[in-house]
């Protein structure tokens, strides 16, 4: 209120209204190339765009503010903007590059989700970047003219007290003179002394990080941190907790139940672009394999192959086989199966049946033939019985067939066709897709989840149709991912050191120590975030996103005091301390306001937002 000079209350409201900007502009062309909101998106992006908007706006109003009220005074509107961009530039550039580079590189990680995600981040920097240099810094132009013709700044708080002042001022320096009153007071012109908190991180602390002791306690400190955040990732565990979405839900019993007790779960195991004649025998033992796998049990109804057997052989077991079967169970004892063998080889054989590929559990008798035209012709053949759709129903007897029943209880209709290689329009159609159903069972803790999908896929890796053949289900994929997810945040990692390693080189004209600096620092604090999260959080989705987000904060962090140190001038001292007071409190503003915002979520949102967004950000703050 005494120094209308150094007051920004307005500018904080311009850059509030420059970051919604920012992050509407961002979704809107995230949305307008063809992606859509998912949960990681719609509760991840807006925190990281509110973080970056927020730390930009502290970055350049620290800038303009350390210009000083003299320099404004005299200096006009393009070159207190050129000076603005060259003292705030550089780090900017820095943190954007850096982003650019880590979130395009994380976009290459083969996780549909993640991918999304780090290309919402690239939106979301590209477009904050572009607004801030763009309309935000121009708009300081304006606050420039406001504080060389000393007006009273306009936000409601501070906007009355400050007209008083300015006119006390006047007053006492230039007299009654109404003429005189028009002129700018002298000491509302001159430089408001650095607050105590700059010139500590100026003159003190700058001075006391460069002495031995510190930097031994530096060294220490990171080892000591990614050696603990390194221990605790070695018990990460790996899942979700139904009750952090429902907590206080009506239906969180229901919920709970469901994922504690009801451990039954359809899958099916898919084959695509197979010769399904010529590989029936291979498919039927990897069904076999993954059903046999301690979590896994075969649907109540036969698999397509088997049912397609089991019809043939109905079809061809007629009346006088029947009675020949009837007539083998009267022998004696010793000759019994020998002569029921012999009738069902008998059968097997018109049913054109291959007796070498029986297997006693899916093809008694044999598999089909191994030709793949004379193999959909029999199948097709079988779809079409009875030729009567309305006597599917009754039995033989009554001249009707459930054969086409029977098959498309197996999923016989669920399988997709195309035309053969090098087909005419003459040709048989060939099968393209199939699924054999079975279930996943007696899963009750996160650890059997995973040894189920574990096994289930170390099945098909075994099998000769490992390239053809894959395992779906919505839980069975979901908890697939999740398996899948920490080699894939290790490559997420090391996109956050090469990318702040490229922003680096790029932006600091290959300074190997400001490099390297850059790189440990960003490796420490998202590593140091990863550690510790996995104390109250499981790694999945959630957990990946809001590390995505630590990171883009991250780079962003180091990119201002990196390239604030790089681009000063001075003793290393002076540096250090230029460059720690221009970036550091502009950094922990942002934390602040992050955290300031995500506190009504500590009370009225569920027990997940606390978990993977505000403990996950808090914990970077910190």
């Amino acid at each position: 209120r005494k120094h209308p000079q150094a007051s920004r209350g307005c500018i904080g409201i311009q850059g509030f209204l420059v970051i919604w900007l920012s992050m509407l502009s961002a979704s809107s062309l995230f949305m307008l190339s063809g992606f859509r909101p998912t949960l990681m998106t719609v509760f991840m992006l807006p925190f990281l765009g509110w973080a970056l908007g927020i730390d930009h706006v502290f970055v350049l109003a620290r800038h303009f503010s350390a210009l000083g009220a003299e320099y404004l005074a005299v200096e006009t509107g393009s070159e207190v903007l050129a000076e603005l961009l060259a003292s705030a530039g550089p780090g900017m550039a820095l943190g954007l590059v850096g982003n650019c580079a880590a979130f395009a590189l994380g976009s290459a990680v083969p996780v549909p989700a993640i991918q999304e995600l780090c290309i919402g981040c690239l939106f979301l920097v590209t477009c904050n970047f572009f607004l801030m240099t763009n309309v935000f810094a121009p708009l300081l132009v304006l606050e420039a003219r406001r504080v060389k013709s000393v007006q009273p700044d306009l936000h409601p708080a501070v906007c009355l007290c400050q007209r008083r002042a300015i006119k006390r001022l006047k007053n006492q320096d230039e007299g009654i003179n109404s003429i005189e009153m028009e002129r700018p007071s002298k000491k509302l012109q001159k430089d408001v002394k650095e607050r105590a908190e700059l010139r500590f991180l100026r003159q003190r602390y700058a001075k006391r990080l460069l002495t031995r002791s510190m930097r031994a306690v530096a060294v220490v400190l990171f080892s000591a941190l990614v050696g603990i955040s390194t221990w605790l990732r070695g018990g990460r565990r790996i899942g979700y907790d139904p009750e952090d979405f429902l907590r206080g839900s009506s239906v969180h019993d229901a919920i709970q139940l469901l994922f504690e007790k009801f451990s039954i779960f359809p899958s099916a195991l898919c084959f695509r672009n197979v010769d399904f004649a010529a590989n029936q025998k291979e498919m039927l033992e990897l069904y076999k394999a993954v059903t046999s796998s301690g979590f896994a049990m075969e649907a109540p109804f036969a698999n397509h192959l088997s049912t397609m057997y089991r019809m043939l052989e109905h079809t061809r077991l007629n009346s006088s086989w029947a009675g020949k079967l009837a007539d083998a169970a009267t022998v004696a004892e010793g000759r019994r199966e020998e002569e029921r063998a012999r009738v069902l080889s008998a059968v097997a054989e018109e049913a054109s049946l291959n007796r070498t590929n029986a297997m006693p559990d899916f093809a008694p008798l044999g598999t089909g033939v191994s030709d793949a035209e004379s193999f959909t012709i029999t199948l097709l053949r079988l779809l079409s019985m009875p030729m009567d759709s309305s006597k599917a129903w009754q039995p033989e007897r009554m001249n009707g067939s459930r054969v086409s029943l029977y098959l498309d209880l197996a999923g016989i209709n669920q399988m997709s066709w195309g035309p053969s290689p090098n087909s005419t329009a003459s040709d048989v159609p060939r099968i393209r897709f199939s699924s054999m159903p079975f279930f996943t069972a007696g899963l009750n803790t996160d650890e059997q989840y995973l040894d189920a999908v574990k096994k289930g896929l170390d099945a098909v890796k075994a099998s000769t149709l490992k390239d053809s053949a894959f395992i779906h289900g919505s839980i069975f994929s979901y908890w697939e991912v999740l398996s899948e997810l920490e080699p894939h945040m290790s490559a997420v990692v090391s996109s956050l050191i090469i990318g702040i390693a490229i922003g680096a080189v790029v932006c600091l004209d290959f300074d190997v120590v400001s490099i390297l600096v850059a790189c440990l620092s960003c490796y420490m604090l998202v590593v140091t975030v990863w550690g510790f999260a996995v104390l109250w959080a499981k790694l999945n989705a959630a957990f990946v996103a809001g590390l995505l987000v630590c990171m883009g904060l991250s780079i962003e962090s180091v990119a201002h005091i990196v390239a604030g140190f790089a681009y000063a001038r001075g003793s290393v001292q002076e540096r250090l301390g230029h460059a720690l007071a221009m970036a550091l409190p502009a950094s922990l503003a942002a934390s602040c306001g992050v955290i300031v915002t995500l506190v009504p979520l500590a009370v009225f949102a569920p027990l997940f937002h606390l978990k993977y967004v505000l403990g996950m950000l808090a914990l970077h703050a910190v």
